[in-house]
């Protein structure tokens, strides 16, 4: 009997165990202890009894999300519905076999998000399964599987707050609600079962004790994980007494087919819709720059993309792009290429296709202890002002224009412009790491070699000149500026220099340039380069380009990207 459970997942295997060994195996779910003299398995079939209950008059068809052991699909196929129940576990449903046998019950191995059937179910039910799944992947692929109306119900636990949102998997009650809302579906019956359902987690952590020996022997499991264990279930039982973590049944309906969007992350294949909008917001075609951006570097897209009625009509993404701070690299995100159907755009709100995709990118990948840790775009004022009325961005500080329009020549001394070739750019982390200790106090992305040269060398359309600051007699380069050439103006768009160096990197680029027949000279730089160019000679405007902060995140304050974060236009795909 052991070795029919003892391949189930760490730790439903020892949880499998222990019911089998104090009593039987009927399920792997909480109990509700009505009675506190209850047996597992009573507790158990009491909380199914109480989620069974609330299946709505008129369901038929089922889809049991989370196969367990089998117990509770075919229940529901004894009692007439139509039965569905998938799993992504191979074990899992090996097991679920024998007892789905000689039912109804259809049976499959998938995960949730991959699970499609042509025939629409009245009612998608998740037993200790919501949990394991991004809620906007639960609700929005939801949508493709329900009819017109179709119910969501949930039984799980849930978190209250940050602190309950902590633990493992469990997810907010805030954003069942927020994705719910946005994918057109509406709270119907809201129950709490948290003071029964937490004796569970006080049992499990005493059974666990009694039992650790027979489980270290027969199940071949580290006793150390084991102790954890017991921990963890504990500290659950802390969380559930000060009521930062419920346990609760939520049944939502559908309001209809034409009401919310279907938010879900970038999936294979995806890109011939992305280039499709991109063509129609844009005018242009992307694919070429969408290879280069999100594939050329091994990576994969982050995309958070909004359906309607299966056409793409709204995407929110970003770049990924290490930075350092205090001397220690952290992972940010260039969030670019936010683009919406014209005919979404009339439902620019709160659970417009904007809001939605934006929202949901920010809250998977960026903050503490998520993808990014830091967020960072050039928005237009134009723009800037549909996010803030949104509350998803607030305004920070403009890009600054620094311009020359009569080029002049400069004094060179010791130091001359060499022109960079290929080879060079595989020399450029030795002055990248003098760069990144002088700018140590500040918020700067990464400039290695592999970077500049994916970034400028790689590009698959726009052209770059690499500039270096060498010194006359030893040939040495201390510092390189990176120059777009627009027939008679030029942009400096980015730059590997140390603090001390770079007014004076700019004037020999001035002098370089104007010796080419160049009249104008441009660079765009965050206000944190501002007291490095004061003695240029360069005029400086405020520009329509706006750094948002990213409301949603919390990481950083105003004042600290203002003054911290050194972006130049480089950091962007502008130029």
């Amino acid at each position: 009997m052991i070795d029919a459970f003892k391949d189930f997942s760490f730790p439903l295997n020892i949880y499998a165990y222990l019911l089998w060994r104090v009593d039987s195996l009927e399920a792997l779910h909480y109990g509700f202890f009505k009675d506190s003299l209850w047996s597992p398995a009573e507790a158990q079939r009491y909380a199914s009894a109480l989620l069974f209950e609330s299946i709505p008059p008129g369901v038929t068809g089922i889809l049991d999300v989370g196969v367990g052991v089998g117990t509770s699909a075919k229940y529901l196929a004894e009692q007439g519905y139509e039965v569905t129940t998938i799993s992504p576990d191979e074990v899992q449903v090996n097991y679920a076999t024998n007892i789905l046998k000689n039912t109804t019950v259809s049976l499959e191995n998938i995960d949730y998000q991959n699970f499609c059937r042509i025939r629409k179910y009245d009612l998608i039910m998740f037993q200790e399964s919501s949990q394991y799944i991004p809620v906007n992947e639960l609700f929005g692929h939801a949508r493709d599987l329900l009819k017109d109306e179709g119910r969501i119900l949930i039984m799980d636990e849930i978190a209250l707050d940050d602190v309950g949102n902590s633990s493992s998997t469990v997810q907010l009650r805030a954003e069942y609600l927020n994705h719910a809302s946005r994918a057109g579906f509406v709270l119907e019956k809201e129950k709490d079962f948290s003071a029964l359902a937490a004796p569970t987690t006080s049992l499990l952590a005493e059974l666990l004790g009694r039992h650790r020996q027979e489980i270290v022997d027969e199940l071949e499991i580290d006793a150390a994980k084991i102790v954890q264990l017991i921990r963890t279930n504990m500290h659950y039982f802390t969380l559930y007494q000060k009521h930062h973590l419920a346990y609760r049944l939520l049944l939502f309906r559908h309001r209809g087919p034409r009401s919310g969007f279907y938010i879900r992350p970038y999936q294979e294949g995806d890109e011939l819709a992305i280039n499709q909008l991109f063509k129609i917001v844009f005018e242009s075609d992307h694919s070429d720059l969408w290879w280069w951006k999100f594939r050329s570097r091994g990576e994969r897209s982050y995309a958070m993309l909004a359906f309607r009625d299966r056409e793409l009509v709204a995407q929110y993404t970003g770049l990924s792009r290490e930075f350092v701070e205090n001397g220690e690299k952290i992972s940010g995100v260039h969030i670019c290429d936010v683009m919406v159907h014209p005919k979404a755009r009339s439902q620019m709100k709160l659970d417009g296709a904007f809001a939605s995709v934006a929202k949901t990118f920010l809250e998977r990948n960026v903050g503490v202890g998520r993808r990014f840790q830091l967020a960072y775009g050039f928005p237009n004022r134009r723009v800037l002002r549909l996010a803030v009325k949104l509350g998803l961005y607030e305004p920070v500080t403009p890009m600054l224009s620094w311009t020359r329009e009569e080029l002049r020549l400069h004094q060179t001394g010791v130091w001359r412009m060499k022109l960079l070739s290929p080879p060079d750019l595989d020399r450029l982390d030795k002055l990248w790491s003098k760069m990144a200790k002088d700018f140590k106090d500040g918020i700067i992305g990464v400039r290695n070699s592999a970077y500049m040269k994916w970034r400028y060398q790689d590009h698959p359309q726009n052209e770059y000149l690499f500039l270096g600051l060498a010194n006359r007699f030893l040939g040495t380069v201390t510092a390189v500026a990176v120059v777009r050439v627009l027939e008679d103006r030029a942009l400096i768009v980015d730059a590997i220099c140390e603090k001390k160096r770079f007014c004076r990197l700019v004037q020999l680029v001035e002098d370089y340039l104007g010796r080419q027949a160049v009249r104008r000279i441009e660079l765009l730089l965050s206000r944190g380069f501002k007291y490095l160019m004061n003695n240029s000679g360069f005029d400086y405007t405020e520009t329509e380009i706006i750094i948002p902060r990213y409301r949603l995140m919390d990481l950083y304050p105003v004042q600290q990207i203002e003054d911290k974060l050194f972006l130049m236009i480089g950091d962007s795909d502008l130029y």
